[in-house]
């Protein structure tokens, strides 16, 4: 959910950028690197994975302790 979401507003930010043209410069707010839309996704991607790994080793400490 979290990486569709953020996969979305990248989309929503190319839209602007297309409809806007030139003016989009400031709202979509690359700075200037052409991968910024991938590197946010793959951040949120790298993101989404630690809280999975970290969730799953909580589930395995806890279900280890109930006898």
């Amino acid at each position: 959910m979290v990486l569709s979401t953020s996969a979305l507003y990248e989309l929503l930010e190319w839209g602007a950028a297309v409809v806007f043209g030139d003016g989009s410069t400031a709202y979509v707010g690359t700075q200037g690197d052409v991968w910024d839309a991938l590197a946010d996704i793959g951040i949120c991607l790298v993101g989404w994975f630690v809280v999975v790994l970290v969730r799953y080793g909580l589930r395995l400490r806890t279900t280890r302790a109930v006898p």
